[in-house]
Parts: C-alpha cells; sequence; structure tokens
C-alpha cells in the first residue's frame, strides 16, 4: 500500500472519530453569548476527563488504523498479516465484535477452525444482534459436518430472523441431513408462503417419498412440474416416484416427457433402459442403454448395467468388448474387472478370467463374492485347496452367504475329505435358508460320504421334495436307497433321474440293478 492510501484510511478514521465527539461550549436556550470583554472565566471540563477523553479518542484511531489495514491485507490473501493487524485493533478496542468476526473469518482461510470458532463466538457475545458472526460459525460447522451444532446456530440466528429465506432454507437442508424430516417440512412451507417456486415443491417431494407418502410426494413433484416446466430433475423425480409404487405406465410416461425437454439427458435412458429390463422388455431394454453410452460412452453405471444385461443374454464377447472399452481408456473401477472375470468364466477362459478377478481384488480386496468366484474358478481348475482357501477368505468377509457354506462343504463331501467340517459347513448354510433343496442334498450326501446312510435317505428325501425333478438329488437319493438295500426304490429313483438328463454312470448303475436282479 502506497503513502496516499495509508493517509486517506487514517484522515476516514479520524473523521469517523470525530464525528463521535461532543461539541463544547453550546449554548443554553435564551442566553446570550457571554462577552469576551467580560472577565467570567470559560468553563472547562475537569482536566482527569479530558485526559481520559482524549486517551479514549486515540485508541479509537489506532483501532480504526491498524483495522483498516488487515482489511487491505484481507483484500490481497495476505491472511497471516491481516490477522495480526486486527489482533493489533482489538488492544485499542477489544468490545468490537467486528474484529473478532473478521479473525474468525481469516483462520477459517487458514484452517485454524479451534481458533475461528473461539473468535465467532466471542463477536457473538459482544452482538448478539449481529446474524454474521452466527451465520459463519454456522457454515464453518456444517464444513466440519459438525450438524447438531451448526443447527443450533441456524436455530438461534432464525429467533432473531424467523423470516430470513437463506436462513431457513439452510436449516431446512441440515434438517434434511439429519434426518428430521418434519423439521424440515416446516422450513419449506414457510418458504412456501413467502414465495412458491418449483425447487421447493421439489426438495418436499423429495422429502415425502422418503417418508413413504405417496400422494404428497406425487402433488408436489407434480406442482414442481407446473411451475417449472423445463425441470427435468423433476419428471425424473415423478417417474421414480411410480416406480416405486410399481406403476411402470407412468413411470414411462413421465420419462418420455423428460426426452421431449431434453433428449440427451442419459439419467432418463438409464430409467427406462431399467424398467424395461424389469418388465422382461430385453431388447427394448438394451437399446435404451446402448443410446445412453451413444451419449456418455464414459458412464460406469450405463457400462456396467449393460454388461450384466449382455451378460444374462449369453453375450459373453459383446460383455468383453464393453467393458475393455472403457478399461482401456485407463478407468479403474473392481465391477469392471468383476463382470470381466464373469464374462471370460461363461466362455471358459478360465485364466483370463481368473486374473480378472485378481484385478478386481487389487482394487477392493473387500469383496466377498469375488473371493467366492475365484473359488469355483480353483475348483474346476482341479486346485482344491487354492479353492478352499478363497471360500474361507469369502466367509470371513460375509459370514451370512450360505452359497459358500454349501459350495466348500459339497467340495469337501465330493473329495470325500474333511467330512465332519463339511456337514458344519452345510448345516450353516440350511441354517440361514433352510428350505433350499440344494442345501439339504449337500447334506443329505455328506452323510452318505460318512457312511450314515439312513441320515443321508432322510435328508435326500427332502432335498427331492423341496426340488423336484432334480436329476442330481434322484441321482444320490438312489445311491442311498442302494446303501440301504431297498433296490426297488433305487432303481425307481435312477431311472426318474435318467428321464430327466442322460447320465453314463446311472445307466450302468442300473444295468448293475438288472444283473443283481438275475
Amino acid at each position: 500500500m502506497n503513502e496516499k492510501q495509508l493517509l486517506a484510511l487514517l484522515l476516514a478514521g479520524l473523521f469517523c472519530v470525530g464525528c463521535q465527539a461532543t461539541p463544547q461550549g453550546t449554548l443554553r436556550a435564551g442566553k446570550t453569548p457571554p462577552s469576551t470583554s467580560a472577565k467570567v472565566p470559560p468553563l472547562e471540563e475537569p482536566s482527569a476527563k479530558k485526559a481520559a477523553r482524549e486517551r479514549s479518542k486515540g485508541r479509537l484511531k489506532k483501532a480504526y488504523a491498524h483495522y483498516a489495514m488487515g482489511l487491505l491485507r484481507d483484500n490481497e490473501d495476505r491472511f497471516r498479516e491481516a490477522i495480526r493487524e486486527f489482533e493489533e485493533a482489538l488492544k485499542h478496542d477489544q468490545g468490537s465484535s467486528d474484529i473478532h468476526t473478521r479473525l474468525g473469518a481469516d483462520y477459517i482461510k487458514l484452517r485454524q477452525f479451534d481458533k475461528a470458532i473461539q473468535e465467532l463466538k466471542r463477536a457473538q457475545e459482544l452482538d448478539s444482534a449481529d446474524e454474521r458472526p452466527r451465520t459463519l460459525l454456522a457454515l464453518l460447522y456444517v464444513s466440519l459436518r459438525r450438524f447438531p451444532e451448526a443447527i443450533q446456530e441456524y436455530e438461534e440466528a432464525l429467533k432473531q430472523y424467523p423470516q430470513d429465506p437463506k436462513l431457513l432454507a439452510s436449516l431446512a437442508d441440515l434438517y434434511v441431513i439429519q434426518g428430521k424430516l418434519e423439521e424440515a417440512i416446516k422450513m419449506y412451507q414457510t418458504l412456501l408462503i413467502q414465495e412458491e417456486n418449483g425447487l421447493l415443491h421439489f426438495n418436499l417431494g423429495i422429502i415425502y417419498t422418503q417418508l413413504s407418502k405417496w400422494e404428497e410426494a406425487e402433488k408436489h413433484f407434480k406442482r414442481s412440474t407446473e411451475l417449472e416446466g423445463r425441470y427435468v430433475d423433476a419428471y425424473l423425480a415423478l417417474g421414480i416416484l411410480y416406480e416405486l409404487r410399481k406403476e411402470n405406465a407412468k413411470a414411462v410416461e413421465q420419462y418420455e416427457k423428460a426426452l421431449l425437454i431434453d433428449p440427451l439427458n442419459p439419467k432418463v435412458y438409464q430409467r427406462l433402459g431399467q424398467i424395461y429390463y424389469d418388465e422382461k422388455r430385453v431388447p427394448e431394454a438394451i437399446q435404451q442403454f446402448e443410446s445412453l453410452l451413444k451419449l456418455d460412452p464414459d458412464s460406469l453405471e450405463g457400462t456396467l448395467e449393460l454388461a450384466y444385461i449382455y451378460l444374462k443374454e449369453n453375450r459373453g464377447s459383446d460383455t468383453v468388448a464393453l467393458l475393455e472399452k472403457l478399461i482401456t481408456k485407463g478407468r479403474k473401477h473392481h465391477e469392471l474387472y468383476f463382470l470381466l472375470g464373469l464374462a471370460y468364466g461363461s466362455m471358459d477362459r478360465a485364466d483370463q478370467a481368473l486374473a480378472a478377478y485378481l484385478q478386481s481384488l487389487e482394487l477392493n480386496p473387500n469383496q466377498a463374492r469375488t473371493h467366492f468366484y475365484i473359488g469355483s474358478l480353483y475348483d474346476k481348475m482341479g486346485k482344491k485347496e487354492e479353492a478352499a482357501n478363497a471360500f474361507k477368505k469369502s466367509i470371513a468377509l460375509d459370514p451370512n452367504d450360505a452359497d459358500v457354506y454349501n459350495y466348500l462343504g459339497y467340495m469337501y463331501a465330493e473329495e470325500g475329505a474333511h467330512l465332519e467340517e463339511a456337514v458344519t459347513l452345510v448345516q450353516k448354510a440350511l441354517a440361514i435358508e433352510p428350505e433350499n433343496g440344494a442345501y439339504a442334498d449337500s447334506l443329505g450326501w455328506t452323510y452318505y460320504r460318512l457312511g450314515r446312510y439312513e441320515e443321508a435317505e432322510k435328508e435326500l428325501e427332502r432335498a427331492d421334495q423341496l426340488m423336484k425333478g432334480d436329476p442330481i438329488i434322484l441321482d444320490h437319493l438312489g445311491d442311498a436307497y442302494f446303501k440301504r438295500g431297498n433296490l426297488e426304490k433305487a432303481k425307481e429313483a435312477w431311472e426318474r433321474s435318467l428321464s430327466i438328463a442322460t447320465n453314463k454312470e446311472i445307466q450302468e448303475k442300473l444295468e448293475r440293478l438288472k444283473l443283481m436282479a438275475k
């Protein structure tokens, strides 16, 4: 700052201070000024009082000079120097809330939040009518995610300014964050009384949706579209609401309206694609997701959803091409590699599937299902120990996945190894899904491998009831009947299995049974 700027600021300070001084020698009503020739001594204020007043004026001048210098340093983004100036100003004017507010703001800029909070609270103490330190403190609490304290500050500010739209809107948003939805509704309703607009109705629609108050939500979303005819998000929200209510035809109608306004909006194509897929309209679903990716080729969500559909449609090579397109652009996400592993697995390209799964785990090692698929891949490759280790990692990450317990238990049963552990594993699977026929078959087969044929027969009969017409269960059941000496039932079970699926081993069993009968 040059000398002229400094002098101008100092003069301004002197002028302001001077304006506050009480004029001396004020005339009394009805009196004439005494003649200068009269020997009447002039009235003078006591010297001590005069000196105190002069000292006070001097302090205010110095305080203002430092305050002004602090403002200049703020404008130059020299915040540490600004703080020194404001602290000097405080030495001469300790009762100024403005100086404490400025200090608080500068401490925020320097990320010294504890000091900022201290200064802003002091500013409030000095001038409770000034809303600036309180709202600044509330904003700081929000940035620090200290939402309850932010709410408290806004609520206090609202007591002084109950109709302030910024305070009402900020408090409404915080109530939503904290899940205090009814309080948020009150804030938005107050704002609507002041001025009706589509965004407020939209926000209310979102809140009522969260509260499952569908009719209220629908009313506000519709009003939002009436007030803001080109507000695409309102049509999207209305469409999603209808989806939640299983009214897909109405949802599609809203999405089509949204496309008329914004035909290049990827979100709309995504929602339409999801509806069509849920309704088994697979070609239309694929068309929507492909349209989405034309508009936004780098869309991770669109890529993943289309890849999932391709996989379900046994389009493994299309899935690989789609995923590789995003991966070669440098996009790294564990789901991309997980689906790539599934695609390669569906094409019997085990080594590439394994590499993709392992890459997925590098990006996110806590994927229970990926460990499960690695385990199943190792099992098919004949690497039983590696498979067991992968299954155990999956169980450690997700102890409630019945499939993993069953797979590992059945694998052990097939090997004839760790059979008691296999029983425990399959029993855990059945504890999660008691009516699962495949799990009941696994337990029955494990009993069979242990030589506990009576228990095996009982459990395999239950499996047959739960999963009628499964050829593997019928084969196992025939084996159990055979071991129990019930040859007619064994023959019947094997014949039923053979009628469903050709199996050379079962044919051989039936041939041996014929020889035994002769």
